[in-house]
């Protein structure tokens, strides 16, 4: 009786030990098929993990009034919100911005596109980063800026792919 006692033991053990490496596979996919938020710069160009909450500036120079245009966003959870706009007066006024300071202006957006072409010299800024959205035109001749949701998985695979 012992020695058949001692066998199931031994098979509940063996079938435990063969339950771990299963689970720990189950948990490493889970952990890799995790969401997350992201901003790109065009197909190839920086991507960043961002959150609700996370604010980014682009900067340019204004093509008509030649002076520099700050707009100031800020990530929401599915979008991001154009909250401010610093610039002169008279760039303020061209925009139907009627004043200044933050909070002077609300548009949310999922993406936003400049053309190669323009001649403001556009600047991205997050987390201390200044990416020239001109390095990174696309085919299309413009640079595209974009929240996106995508897996854990994808996310690291785009970056060493950028």
């Amino acid at each position: 009786m012992t020695s058949r006692r001692d066998a199931r033991k031994t098979g509940r053990r063996r079938a435990r030990l063969a339950l771990y490496p299963l689970l720990g596979a189950g948990l490493v996919s889970i952990f890799f098929l995790l969401p997350v938020q992201t901003l790109g710069v065009g197909e190839r160009g920086p991507l960043w993990r961002v959150s609700p909450g996370d604010s980014f500036t682009l900067r340019y120079t204004h093509s008509m009034y030649g002076v520099e245009v700050r707009e100031n966003f800020r990530i929401g959870p599915e979008d991001f919100t154009l909250y401010g706009v610093d610039s002169s007066p008279a760039v303020l006024e061209y925009f139907g911005i009627e004043s200044p300071g933050p909070n002077n202006v609300r548009r949310t957006l999922k993406a936003f596109t400049v053309p190669a072409a323009s001649a403001g010299d556009h600047e991205l800024r997050l987390s201390g980063c200044r990416v020239r959205l001109a390095a990174w035109g696309e085919e299309q001749g413009q640079t595209t800026v974009n929240l996106a949701r995508m897996s854990l998985i994808r996310y690291l695979r785009e970056l060493l792919r950028r």
